[in-house]
């Protein structure tokens, strides 16, 4: 039975966005529990704290688990899926994008930053990944997010007009998130 674990970015939790409606319309499939950790948020993020918060749901995730990942932790969840050789049904990443050095106020995240080797591991392992965007993300450019694209080669998802899926955007749903996932349940 496919459970569901949802990582949030790094300056809200998603209970403020998009992820009450996701459970609502998912609430009917055939899925056994759905995962929400809570990481530490802006200036209190280190790799090392969002992985001990991580750690304890690893017993969790197995071949029928889909992982939905925005911002921050789509980056974070190539990392972790790599060093724990995590095998997992589906990879949903929600506003991903990369860059190889991060902004001069952001340089605290430069851990979370996965390697080429980090990607391929993954596009060897997790069959089904996808990138959902938006073509007026303010956080990533359309650069950043071709770049992940390709790094991950996953299916991109382009939406119109929804910033970057964050409390500031006021995005309370994503159809094309609960399409997915309904395919793959």
């Amino acid at each position: 039975m496919t459970n569901l674990i949802v990582l949030h970015g790094m300056s809200s939790y998603l209970e403020d966005c998009w992820l009450p409606k996701l459970i609502e319309d998912v609430e009917n499939l055939n899925i056994r529990e759905i995962n929400v950790p809570h990481f530490p948020l802006l200036k209190d993020i280190t790799l090392k704290k969002w992985e001990a918060e991580f750690k304890k749901y690893l017993e969790k995730i197995n071949e029928n688990t889909i992982i939905v990942a925005h911002s921050l932790s789509t980056l974070f969840i190539i990392k972790m899926t790599f060093k724990y050789k995590l095998p997992f049904k589906a990879l949903i990443c929600v506003a991903g994008g990369y860059i190889k050095s991060p902004p001069k106020d952001f340089k605290y995240l430069i851990d979370f930053l996965p390697s080429e080797t980090e990607f391929d591991y993954v596009k060897n392992t997790i069959k089904n990944r996808y990138n959902i965007f938006s073509d007026d993300d303010d956080i990533w450019n359309i650069e950043h997010i071709c770049a992940y694209n390709k790094l991950l080669d996953a299916t991109p998802v382009a939406t119109n007009n929804c910033g970057h899926y964050g409390r500031k955007s006021k995005i309370k749903e994503i159809k094309e998130l609960n399409f997915i996932i309904k395919n793959l349940v």
